[in-house]
């Protein structure tokens, strides 16, 4: 999965379970978020402010609707057509892809716009703002959903995601420009390889063992410790906890 996407659904799913507050209301963290204050009413639907605002958090505003805000799903349908990059239902659906639908038998129109998870046998498993299992759209709560690729899916706007990032050798040689973005995936990756595996340095052996010993570190539950990784200041306090018993 590309890495900026996958930054994304983490974002979109560490809100599954959000309910707008009181029932009806259009009242919810997401709206304050883009009107600026709080706002409830008919007149705030949020589907489409919710990818917007998990673009938002996720770093990635600058992929979403070329940067700017929109709480229009018609909009969305609009730019993804007008800048080539809407998928036609025919066409697999990838994740991070933000998936169009349509119940009034409208191709113009957009009623509800939801994350791609994955597809897998014509099934779409989304997350989206919004939803309900008992309404279509607008049902007031962020919630994964399992969507029929059928006639209401209109088909998906993909945001133009990176498809690549430049390698370590060039950035040494100076031979790229990078991005900040960039850089920050590239960062995630160098992490993400470092913390695998139980192995340390043989300099830190005695060191090592003497924490895994005692239970000051901790790994992931998978075999992972993260030995040659970057460490935050949570993970310090953690250690410093279990050390003082």
């Amino acid at each position: 999965m590309n890495t900026a996407a996958e930054t994304l659904l983490k974002v979109a799913l560490g809100f599954e379970g959000v309910y707008e507050n009181p029932k009806n209301s259009n009242k919810v963290i997401f709206n304050t978020h883009y009107y600026g204050s709080e706002v409830s009413g008919d007149n705030y639907p949020w589907c489409a402010v919710y990818v917007w605002d998990v673009f938002r958090i996720a770093g990635l505003s600058h992929l979403f609707y070329g940067g700017r805000k929109t709480a229009s799903t018609t909009a969305i349908l609009a730019y993804a057509k007008q800048h080539g990059l809407f998928v036609q239902k025919s066409e697999r659906f990838l994740p991070g892809d933000v998936i169009i639908f349509n119940w009034s038998n409208r191709t113009d129109y957009a009623e509800h716009v939801g994350i791609v998870l994955e597809e897998s046998g014509g099934i779409v498993q989304t997350v989206e703002g919004n939803s309900g299992t008992t309404a279509a759209a607008n049902g007031g709560a962020v919630l994964r959903r399992a969507r029929a690729k059928d006639a209401t899916v209109l088909g998906a706007y993909r945001p133009p995601y990176p498809e690549s990032v430049p390698a370590f050798s060039e950035l040494a040689k100076g031979d790229a420009n990078v991005t900040l973005e960039e850089f920050g995936l590239l960062m995630e990756q160098y992490q993400r390889k470092n913390a695998q595996g139980e192995n340390y340095s043989p300099w830190a052996k005695n060191a090592a063992e003497y924490c895994l010993k005692n239970g000051i570190v901790m790994g992931d539950g998978s075999g992972n410790y993260g030995w040659r990784s970057f460490v935050t200041k949570e993970e310090v306090a953690s250690m410093l906890m279990r050390l003082r018993g």
